[in-house]
């Protein structure tokens, strides 16, 4: 009983920070986020080009124009899209689709938690600890990172499904694994990619005949979204850099800024082996046990020791998505724990209550608050959005006062301005990188210019003392604003 008092108080923590957080980020159904702390205003732009051009078509938008969607997965896109339609409001619809994948999740715990023989208050706990921890509040919720996100909803269904099948015969049922992987892959690849191994996982337990069918689920469930798959893998090896984006080798960057990440990669994968060989354990030792969960615990093992940076495939993975992997198991793990009996595990509900108050104060210390656009943006700058047709750069020191990124997100939706640049670098190669990165308002005059021809842009935004390069080349002066000045070139 009091094992279950503490459960409820770890419970109560994290969901009243997970409500606190929620209500603070829906300021975003009223103001387009502006501040760094920002991924979702992408997303946002994103699912206004799904709109506006359409699923696998040029999009003139970024970058002197795309193919929209050739590298991203478009799997929450579609998801969003309905509701973008009915509400008409991409802030609205994004915030909307967070609140329903947050519930999805819940519900999906929460069914197959009953199966499993989690008590109510297991789920409810297996639930926030996944969703409501301070990695997750703040990249699903403050950073709005909504396509992954829902990527892990339909993780858990697939994670789920592959573990209640590892004892049992495969039926019609099992079929399941095939749309639920690939809406998975179809959503992040990232998450994709570490689901996959619980195929390998399947294979590793089966006799040969059901192995064979755990080869035709995987794939199947790749041919099932081929119509996007293909494009996309063919674009990573020939017109975009995305297969040069070695995102893992974060974990190697011992900074301030990757403090808490650089502790949680420790952490989290040291407890996944303490609990795998306590469910071990319960299990007898079983074989079968362990020959299933092996690949996770080799990933696990690869990781601990910051090996997965140079592993094909796995090192273009950013750390954060291992964590969520790993914690699911970890989650799964501690609560098939059926009784408390070793004296060591008396300590986890009180371990369980500083997790909660730990991941509570990071969050409170560590992960800002939104943050209302100030009048830099709303009186300053956007005005100038209003006096011209055509493509824009912005330049000078201006990162103090806005978020580049962010307003080439807001220009295309709201004024229908296209840029050079925009987000996901990787969506050109590296000669157009190359050629973008050297214009330079420091420079001369005459590779200035070159260099914004160049990138078919017509206009120019500058801040403060890159107004005086822009007279001093010549521009055509259209109109200022604060300290900003709208030059035509």
């Amino acid at each position: 009983m009091k094992s279950k008092r503490l459960y409820i108080i770890a419970i109560f923590l994290l969901l009243a920070n997970l409500i606190y957080r929620l209500i603070d980020q829906s300021q975003m159904i009223w103001h387009f986020p502006m501040d760094y702390v920002n991924d979702v205003s992408s997303y946002m732009a994103q699912l206004y080009f799904l709109n506006d051009c359409g699923f696998l078509n040029h999009c003139a938008h970024w970058y002197n124009g795309f193919i929209s969607f050739q590298v991203t997965p478009p799997g929450w896109f579609f998801f969003a899209s309905p509701f973008h339609y009915l509400l008409g409001d991409v802030k609205i619809a994004t915030y909307v689709t967070i609140v329903l994948s947050l519930l999805l999740a819940f519900i999906i715990i929460y069914r197959w938690g009953k199966y499993f023989g989690f008590s109510k208050v297991q789920r409810w706990a297996f639930f926030l600890f996944m969703f409501a921890n301070a990695l997750a509040v703040g990249s699903f919720i403050r950073l709005g990172r909504v396509h992954e996100l829902f990527s892990w909803v339909w993780f858990l269904f697939f994670a789920f499904l592959v573990i209640y099948y590892r004892n049992k015969g495969f039926d019609r049922y099992s079929l399941l694994i095939i749309p639920t992987f690939s809406l998975i892959l179809f959503s992040y690849q990232s998450v994709g990619i570490l689901a996959s191994l619980l195929f390998l996982s399947l294979f590793l337990v089966k006799d040969f005949k059901e192995k064979i069918f755990v080869v035709f689920y995987f794939v199947t469930s790749l041919l099932l979204i081929s119509f996007w798959l293909v494009p996309f893998l063919y674009s990573s090896f020939s017109s975009t850099s995305i297969g040069e984006q070695f995102q893992n080798a974060w974990l190697w960057q011992f900074t301030s800024e990757n403090l808490f990440t650089n502790i949680a990669a420790f952490l989290i994968p040291l407890a996944l082996f303490v609990l795998f060989y306590l469910y071990w354990k319960s299990r007898d030792y079983s074989r079968k046990e362990l020959y299933f969960f092996i690949p996770v615990l080799l990933l696990n093992l690869l990781y601990f020791f910051r090996l997965t940076p140079f592993v094909p495939v796995f090192r273009n993975i950013f750390p954060d998505p291992y964590l969520t992997f790993f914690l699911f198991f970890i989650l799964f793990f501690f609560f098939s724990l059926k009784s408390l009996k070793v004296k060591s595990l008396n300590l986890i509900p009180i371990i369980l209550i500083l997790f909660s108050l730990i991941s509570v104060g990071i969050n409170f210390v560590h992960t800002p608050e939104f943050v209302v656009p100030d009048r830099v943006f709303s009186e300053e700058l956007n005005p100038l959005f209003s006096n011209f047709e055509g493509s824009f750069l912005l330049f000078g020191d201006y990162s103090t006062a806005i978020y580049g990124k962010a307003v080439y997100s807001y220009v295309p939706i709201y004024y229908n301005i296209t840029t050079p640049f925009g987000w996901y670098p990787h969506m050109k190669d590296e000669e157009y990188l190359g050629r973008f990165y050297d214009v330079e308002v420091s420079g001369t005059c005459v590779d200035f210019i070159g260099g914004l021809n160049y990138l078919n842009t017509t206009h120019v935004i500058g801040y403060t003392d890159a107004c005086d390069k822009f007279e001093e080349c010549r521009f055509d002066f259209v109109n200022n604003s604060g300290d900003f000045c709208l030059y035509k070139i």
